[in-house]
C-alpha cells in the first residue's frame, strides 16, 4: 500500500511538471502582453496630459491591438479626438467603449462633448443625462449640460444647471462664467456682472479680460 501511494504521489507530481513545461510560456506571454498593455495605456494618457494627443492616440492604438476590448483605452483615444477636432472619429471610438462597457459616466460625458463641438445640442444633452445618472456628483457634467441648453437657447434651464455645477463645486469659476452669460441673454445684467466676478475672482482667465475690457471693477 504504501509503494502503491509513493507511486500515485509521484505521477500527480510528474503530470503537474509536465503541465506547469507546457504552459508557463504561454503564462508568460500572456503576462508579457498584459503588461505591454498597460504601459501603452499609462503612456497614451502621459502624452494627453501633456497635449500631445496624437502621440496619445499612437499609445491607445497599441494598446487597442493588444486588448480591443479596453473600453477606457476607446474612451481616451476618444477625448484625444476630440482635442485634435476629430469629433466623427472620436464617437466611433466612444461608441466602440460604451458597446463594451454602458457604465462609464466618462465616456458618455466626452461623447457629450463631441455632439456639443457638432452643434448637435440634443443629443449632446442626452449623453449628458446619461453620465449625470451614473454619476451625479460631477460639477463639470452640469456645467456642460447647461452649455448645450443655453447652446438650444434655453437660458433657464442652462442656469439650473451653473446652479448644480456650482453647489457642487463652489470653485467651479466655468459655471460661475457662463451662468453670468446666461444671465445677461436674459437681460438681468447686475447678476451677469455678479458672477463673472466671481470667475474672475477664481482666476478664471477670460472673465477677468472681460471685465477688464469692459472697465468693471473687480
Amino acid at each position: 500500500d504504501r509503494k502503491a501511494t509513493i507511486t500515485i504521489i509521484c505521477s500527480i507530481s510528474i503530470m503537474i511538471l509536465s503541465f506547469l513545461f507546457i504552459n508557463i510560456p504561454m503564462f508568460a506571454e500572456a503576462k508579457a502582453l498584459e503588461d505591454a498593455e498597460t504601459v501603452f495605456f499609462n503612456q497614451g494618457d502621459a502624452y494627453r496630459k501633456l497635449g500631445e494627443y496624437r502621440r496619445a492616440i499612437n499609445e491607445y492604438d497599441k494598446c487597442i491591438k493588444i486588448n480591443p476590448k479596453n473600453s477606457e483605452a476607446y474612451t481616451n483615444r476618444g477625448a484625444a479626438n476630440i482635442e485634435l477636432g476629430n469629433l466623427k472619429q472620436a464617437i466611433k471610438d466612444l461608441d466602440k467603449a460604451i458597446e463594451i462597457d454602458q457604465k462609464s459616466a466618462d465616456t458618455y460625458y466626452n461623447r457629450g462633448i463631441a455632439y456639443f463641438n457638432l452643434g448637435n445640442y440634443n443629443r449632446a444633452i442626452k449623453d449628458y443625462d446619461r453620465a449625470i445618472k451614473i454619476n451625479p456628483k460631477a460639477s463639470n457634467f452640469y456645467t456642460n449640460r447647461g452649455n448645450a441648453y443655453f447652446g438650444r437657447s434655453d437660458q433657464k434651464r442652462a442656469i439650473k444647471d451653473y446652479d448644480k455645477a456650482i453647489e457642487i463645486n463652489p470653485q467651479n469659476a466655468q459655471a460661475y462664467n457662463n451662468r453670468g452669460n446666461a444671465y445677461g441673454s436674459l437681460g438681468d445684467k447686475d447678476q451677469a456682472i455678479k458672477d463673472i466676478k466671481i470667475a474672475a475672482k477664481l482666476g478664471l482667465k477670460k472673465a477677468q479680460d472681460f471685465l477688464q475690457q469692459y472697465g468693471v471693477d473687480k
